[in-house]
């Protein structure tokens, strides 16, 4: 694979992840989860899960792999 194929093919899962974590949002939100108790399931803090969820960042993809 070349280069800007990965490159583009990296850019496609990030923007999956984003969007699944946008929709964790309103699944956390009916389970009447606080982000963080959210954050505290996948050991990272309540301010990185409100990044996510508010588009201003997204996970690193090593540690959700």
């Amino acid at each position: 694979m070349r280069f800007h194929q990965m490159q583009s093919h990296l850019f496609v899962k990030l923007l999956i992840i984003r969007s699944s974590f946008i929709k964790r949002n309103a699944k956390r939100k009916s389970k009447k989860l606080t982000e963080l108790e959210l954050a505290e399931k996948f050991n990272y803090s309540d301010k990185a899960v409100s990044k996510w969820e508010n588009n201003k960042g997204i996970p690193d993809v090593i540690i959700l792999s």
